[in-house]
């Protein structure tokens, strides 16, 4: 199985575990009540009949269970303090409070006694954050008779004073049910970072840099989505310990998403839209300026966000808006590859961020998270369909590649590098600054006679034992072995250190006699070195190897008449 069918099967399991997983939070869902039946544990009671004071005064008696708004006359410094008597709670082993807390200090009494407090300095890390951080307070189980005040300091509210629901129950339901009832989108955009750095870790195995980078752009963005997810869902400060944190990094991605979109496009797609291209790029730096301009006061001088995150949302759906409609344009004209699945993935995008961004607006349960998050995965599929797609082009189109250019450097009866190569080699060198590269001219003595004798098919397995002689006396040198002509070999060595030319000879000698099975087989050899400083043109230090070989093949006193052939062969 390939790589990337393999990267497709593992997506597509992926997907459906984080969509089953929230199709049954889903089913087992349900919205404010007096009882919220959880998946775990006892139910959970909503306590109502609450009085409320404001300084002290009463402003309240007995409020229904839900938010509760007050909207008389108020004051920063004012103080809300929430009464109800414990005796109406129902009994639980492991009693605990469950509420939001907008931008204000509150402190938990219970029978006069402080069991929680929790302050907000209005600062660049506020423990508690206009947009409700959970909190969680244990109470004494043997003690549930008298009152149970909520005290709430609203000195950093910046609107009406709007006070959440309060929860009463088992720990264990209130997390599952409350605290983390957008479960299935952690896990949704968890899925969605592992998938990507097991993606990613795999692109490793690729040999071809391009086929790389076409797989690493969708796993660029699938990661980008992912966190965004998991940073800008409700559950953030559940997840994460610094909330503030968790807000940056989910703005920053909405800052990046444009730009890793842009970048996956050009990796896998011929459109022809390079001067809109610009025109996106430029939007898209435009995002991180944005984000940088609204993040760096409120770093440094603890300014809040304003609407400026709106502006981005706005923009963001706009620019998807733009790119959609670009290369739904350019897709009519030229109908280049894979166009129409581009628009479909496009399209899907930009539909789960507009449904996303408005119902992240309201208290949206679990039953509308699959209407949420299904397009991204519809849309995150079909690019990553896309990009192994191109990544599978790419690594075929470089085996093509090297197969080609093995046929061109490779000589196929010896299995050395041919003329072409050598010729190449050469120009690298003419411009790179080598020093101490030794050439080896060698040639079978008496080629000619032995073809006459023995044939072709002989010949050519003698010339083979010579390459493979060359080989094996210089497996652990940097050298390159050619074939020059036809029982012609050439060896360049590069060392820096003064080399045994004598014994390299010599174990290419007895590797050839015993390889061609005759220890009166022999060749012709001519060595010289070449040095940069000294000797500026190579060809002709080659030519000049090639003059002494001839030389030491004129010279008879060692030379002999070609052997008999053995039997057997």
């Amino acid at each position: 199985m390939s790589m990337s069918r393999g990267i497709t099967i593992l997506t597509i399991v992926l997907s459906i575990i984080a969509i089953v997983f929230s199709a049954g939070m889903a089913v087992h869902s349900a919205g404010y009540g007096r009882t919220v039946s959880g998946i775990y544990g006892d139910p959970i009671y909503v306590v109502e009949g609450m009085d409320v004071t404001m300084n002290g005064e009463p402003v309240a008696q007995d409020i229904p269970a839900g938010q509760w708004l007050y909207e008389g006359p108020y004051a920063f410094s004012d103080t809300f303090t929430f009464t109800v008597d414990l005796s109406t709670f129902p009994h639980y082993i492991d009693p605990t409070l469950c509420f939001r807390s907008r931008s204000a200090g509150v402190h938990v009494y219970q029978g006069g006694n402080l069991v929680y407090s929790i302050e907000s300095h209005g600062g660049q890390n506020p423990p508690s954050f206009d947009g409700g951080r959970y909190n969680l307070v244990t109470l004494d189980g043997t003690a549930m008779e008298g009152p149970l005040s909520i005290v709430f300091e609203t000195t950093y509210m910046d609107s009406s004073p709007l006070f959440d629901p309060v929860f009463f129950g088992n720990r264990t339901s209130l997390v599952i049910r409350i605290v983390a009832r957008n479960v299935p989108s952690l896990i949704i955009g968890m899925s969605m970072v592992a998938a990507s750095l097991l993606i990613a870790f795999l692109s490793l195995t690729l040999q071809n840099r391009q086929a790389r980078a076409n797989l690493m752009s969708a796993v660029f963005l699938i990661a980008i989505t992912g966190t965004w997810i998991l940073t800008q869902n409700w559950s953030r400060q559940f997840f994460f310990s610094n909330v503030t944190m968790a807000l940056d990094v989910s703005y920053l991605m909405m800052a990046l998403l444009p730009l890793s979109m842009l970048h996956y496009i050009r990796m896998n797609y011929d459109i022809g839209m390079h001067r809109s291209f610009r025109l996106f790029e430029h939007f898209s730096y435009l995002m991180i300026l944005m984000y940088v301009v609204m993040y760096v006061p409120y770093l440094l001088f603890a300014r809040p966000y304003g609407d400026i995150l709106i502006v981005m949302a706005a923009l963001l759906a706009f620019y998807f808006l733009s790119l959609v409609a670009v290369c739904l344009h350019h897709y009519v004209k030229r109908r280049f590859p894979g166009g129409l699945w581009l628009v479909t993935g496009l399209a899907s995008y930009l539909s789960a961020i507009v449904i996303e961004q408005v119902l992240l607006t309201r208290e949206s349960i679990l039953r509308v998270q699959i209407s949420i998050y299904l397009p991204y995965y519809i849309a995150l599929f079909i690019f990553l369909f896309r990009a192994a797609a191109e990544t599978m082009r790419n690594s075929r189109s470089a085996t093509e590649k090297r197969r080609i250019l093995e046929m061109a450097y490779m000589d196929t009866l010896t299995g050395v590098l041919n003329r072409n190569a050598l010729d190449d080699r050469l120009d690298r060198i003419s411009r790179e600054n080598r020093r101490n590269i030794y050439i080896f001219m060698f040639d079978i003595d008496g080629m000619k006679r032995y073809n006459d004798t023995f044939g072709h098919k002989a010949g050519d397995m003698l010339v083979r034992s010579m390459a493979e002689s060359l080989k094996e006396a210089t497996l652990d040198m940097n050298r390159y072995i050619f074939r020059y002509g036809g029982d012609e070999f050439l060896l360049m060595v590069e060392d820096e250190d003064e080399l045994d030319t004598a014994r390299i000879v010599e174990d290419v000698r007895n590797g050839f006699r015993r390889l061609a099975g005759s220890a009166r087989l022999d060749f012709s050899v001519g060595v010289v070195r070449y040095d940069r400083n000294i000797h500026k043109d190579i060809v002709a230090r080659l030519g000049e190897a090639d003059a002494m070989m001839y030389y030491d093949k004129q010279d008879g006193s060692r030379k002999s008449t070609p052997p008999r052939r053995r039997k057997g062969r």
